[in-house]
């Protein structure tokens, strides 16, 4: 009777435990428990974490060799300014270091940017610059986040904006325990790929695993998988840059820290496989662990967001690749664009002139061209249209011709109102689609031009002189072409 009794005890409770899981589940909606995971995420007070990273990498169907990568990361930041240090060294399988150096980010408040900067024993520091509030090719408000900071789980934007914008979303009814931690499922179907996050809530909202699934044209650090990458971006990159066919991440392993009341993610492990068209697969396992946080630190004291970079370094635009700056003073002092010489311009490939007859460079000769590639929809190009307005209005008397050609599939009425509403007077012709996917038009991959706005010079000879050039040095490149 005794064991009948505690069977029936035993029974009783595992139906109160079950009870509890599903209606604990079912007391919310995926959109409250995104805008609650998403509020606990955003809130968390100023910090400096330090983290000590390992990555092993694997290649199959590659002449590549293992890599095994260690990493110490400081991130810091005070809910508006960032910054992200590190020193890392990867070695091969005999154990000789083939790589090691160091790096900083950081996101600025006075003014509104970004720099980074990156050394190694064998190089002068050399980083990176840009001032622009929004950076299309990095899918949104640039961020220098430490990799569990900034959960973007192989894309470009935090894993709650993929999620509010997907095409299914679902909580699973009942709720599940991860290592005895009950959590919410939440399943989604995204443009990004398929999702499913395990998510403490008795522990801050910290997920407990993660699964990823991405395959044919899901994005992946903000491309379309499926699109080819050219050959100079596969000189630069360490891991293969072709198409990728499959990808799929899995974070297990998660410990949760609670420091000065905030709930921290102490520790992960992080497992991707990424499956090429050529047939290459990289697997990487990633080891993440919190080796000391720091709540509310007196940053002002220790100038945790004052850029520790050397006098004459020089930084690459990332605004305008065609322009440089050079840091002096604490600050990075322009020295302007630099001119491409001989460059023959590809020819326009466009679907249809909207406010204008049928043209091509050829019938530009003798002129500067200025070719101007942009989207109405996007808003990174709000500047452009008032720029190219009264540069166009300048230059009446000059031998200058301003072409616009806008990405792909426009809608051709709305373009029409649109060019009425802003009084463009500049050229409009709308771009033939693209055959790589991570191009607007084929023009636009003709001239390698990802991202939106991007200003070509074009010379009387039809050869390109001034490459992705910034709106502010527009008008001193045209005038030393005008002299010519």
């Amino acid at each position: 009777m005794r064991h009948a009794a505690h069977r029936i005890l035993t029974a009783s409770m595992l139906l109160v435990v079950a009870s509890w899981f599903t209606v604990f589940a079912e007391s919310r909606t995926p959109q409250e428990l995104l805008e609650r995971f998403r509020a606990m995420r955003t809130s968390v007070p100023p910090r400096i974490l330090k983290f000590e990273i390992t990555v092993k990498a694997q290649f199959e169907n590659s002449a590549r060799s293992p890599i095994h990568r260690t990493e110490l990361e400081e991130y810091r930041t005070d809910g508006v300014q960032e910054a992200l240090l590190s020193e890392y060294a990867s070695r091969d399988p005999s154990g000789k270091i083939i790589r090691e150096g160091r790096h900083a980010a950081y996101r600025l408040k006075e003014p509104d940017s970004y720099v980074s900067i990156s050394s190694t024993p064998t190089s002068r520091p050399g980083g990176t610059y840009s001032t622009k509030k929004f950076l299309p090719y990095l899918g949104g408000k640039l961020s220098v986040g430490s990799r569990i900071d900034r959960q973007c789980f192989g894309d470009t934007i935090p894993v709650w904006e993929v999620l509010q914008s997907a095409t299914q979303l679902r909580l699973e009814q009942q709720m599940e325990s991860i290592e005895g931690f009950p959590c919410y499922v939440i399943d989604a179907i995204t443009k990004h790929g398929h999702y499913r996050l395990w998510i403490d809530l008795e522990h801050g909202y910290q997920w407990r695993r993660v699964k990823v699934r991405k395959e044919g044209s899901d994005l992946l650090g903000g491309q379309p998988m499926d699109a080819d990458l050219n050959q100079k971006d596969n000189a630069e990159m360490p891991y293969p840059m072709t198409a990728v066919k499959s990808y799929d991440l899995e974070i297990s392993n998660v410990t949760v820290q609670q420091v000065e009341g905030t709930y921290l993610i102490s520790g992960a492990k992080e497992t991707s496989i990424e499956t090429h068209v050529t047939g290459e697969k990289l697997t990487q396992v990633t080891d993440i662990r919190l080796s000391k946080a720091t709540m509310n630190p007196d940053f002002e004291a220790m100038r945790a967001f004052v850029p520790d970079i050397p006098d004459g370094t020089k930084l690459r635009s990332l605004d305008s690749p065609n322009t440089y700056f050079v840091w002096e003073n604490g600050r990075p002092e322009p020295v302007g664009p630099e001119p491409l010489v001989s460059v023959a311009a590809p020819g326009l490939d466009v679907a249809a002139w909207i406010n204008c007859e049928p043209a091509n460079l050829a019938s530009f000769k003798g002129k500067v061209v200025v070719l101007a590639f942009w989207d109405s929809a996007d808003e990174s190009c709000t500047e452009l249209v008032p720029f190219l307005n009264e540069l166009l209005s300048r230059h009446q008397e000059s031998n200058i011709e301003i072409v616009s050609i806008h990405s792909a599939g426009a809608d051709i009425d709305a373009l029409k109102q649109f060019i009425s509403d802003q009084a463009i007077k500049f050229r409009v012709a709308v771009d033939k689609p693209a055959t790589n996917k991570m191009y607007k038009g084929a023009t636009f991959e003709k001239y390698t031009v990802r991202t939106v706005p991007s200003l070509y010079i074009i010379d009387g000879e039809g050869k390109i002189r001034y490459q992705d050039i910034a709106l502010g040095a527009v008008e001193e490149a045209l005038k030393g072409l005008l002299r010519q």
